[in-house]
């Protein structure tokens, strides 16, 4: 939607030709509240992949660089073949039938240089019509634990950049390149990552994110 991002409460309504039972609305909304708090990104959608429902994160979500947005034609990714096949997920999982019972995922590239968004989608009953979309973002659990760091050992963000690329298995070389900087300026921060965080390797260093990530998982940030 052009301008804004608006989080939506759409109730189901009785549908006499359906057959569905009204859904109670102040159990809704208290659904619709645990949602909205949770940090990770939920949209509910329709068979159309219009949005019917958009939690905090996920409304943030969908204004930021090109990726996951939304549009009078419904949900649209990076590109139209991506949209393409969400759009088929969206429409199985919406129809509730017995494959889509345990759900489906894509991956939805966002630049060609980002990380691609997780989209997990589930069916929310084999006859209401809807789906719900989880969307897990990468990079924002990266940048979380980059935060951790900064916060618990007094890294910089540049060393905390690194110290998190080492912990994705990532080798010196290799970040001095994603990063455009020198192989000696890998070095010279990993050397100070070392002394803050009290490790003297880069196993150690990986076990100290893996577990600064779990911790997230944990929290749901």
């Amino acid at each position: 939607m052009a301008g804004e991002i608006r989080v939506q409460r759409r109730l189901p309504t009785d549908d006499a030709q359906s057959g569905r039972a009204p859904l109670d609305a102040p159990a809704a909304l208290d659904a619709f509240d645990a949602l909205d708090g949770l940090a990770q990104a939920v949209l509910i959608v329709d068979r159309a992949a219009q949005v019917t429902f958009a939690n905090r994160a996920a409304a943030a979500l969908l204004v930021q660089p090109p990726g996951l947005r939304e549009s009078a034609h419904g949900l649209q990714a990076y590109s139209p073949t991506a949209t393409q096949r969400l759009h088929a997920l969206i429409a199985n999982a919406a129809g509730g039938g017995p494959r889509m019972r345990g759900g489906s995922a894509m991956l939805i590239e966002r630049t060609t240089c980002g990380m691609p968004l997780q989209v997990l989608v589930s069916p929310l009953g084999a006859k209401r019509g809807s789906a719900m979309l989880m969307v897990i973002d990468p990079q924002a659990a990266q940048r979380g634990i980059e935060q951790r760091l900064i916060a618990l050992y007094a890294l910089t963000p540049a060393e905390a950049r690194v110290a998190c690329e080492i912990g994705n298995g990532e080798n010196p070389r290799n970040i001095a390149a994603a990063l455009r900087i020198l192989p000696s300026t890998v070095r010279t921060h990993l050397h100070h990552v070392f002394a803050k965080t009290a490790t003297r390797s880069q196993g150690d260093l990986m076990r100290l994110v893996a577990q600064l990530a779990q911790l997230a998982h944990a929290r749901g940030d």
